[in-house]
């Protein structure tokens, strides 16, 4: 129910993803489908990654291959995987990958008005004041 609430949220959309007719329907296939849908939506152009756990990777990994040239960025404050994105990276992905271009690390890491954080990211991105 609280899943269906956001489809009537207006500043987001509730996408479903096709189950693949090909694979067995696993939870891990299911989710890693859902994070491909997600990474490959037309029109971004950052990605932000929050708190998370383990599936915050693979979502970095999709974004990341979708979009390589993209700004990226780990709020490390919220903790988790975020967190460990910001200080060690993962994979390929160095920790500066997610610094977009102008945000310091102290900001993502420790900043926890997180208004504040998220002007300094859309200015990042030209998108101030919009």
């Amino acid at each position: 129910p609280a899943t269906l609430e956001l489809a009537n949220w207006q500043a987001g959309e509730l996408l479903w993803t096709p189950p693949d007719p090909e694979a067995a329907p696993t939870r891990p296939k299911s989710l890693t489908r859902m994070r491909e849908a997600m990474a490959s939506s037309p029109g971004l152009v950052a990605a932000l990654f929050i708190g998370g756990m383990e599936g915050l990777y693979e979502e970095a990994k999709c974004f990341h291959d979708c979009h390589p040239d993209a700004p990226m960025f780990a709020l490390g404050s919220t903790g988790s995987a975020a967190a460990r994105l910001l200080e060690q990276g993962w994979g390929p992905l160095d920790p500066e990958r997610f610094l977009g271009r102008s945000v310091d690390r102290e900001t993502l890491a420790t900043l926890e008005t997180y208004p504040l954080v998220f002007e300094r990211i859309f200015a990042d991105l030209g998108l101030a004041g919009r």
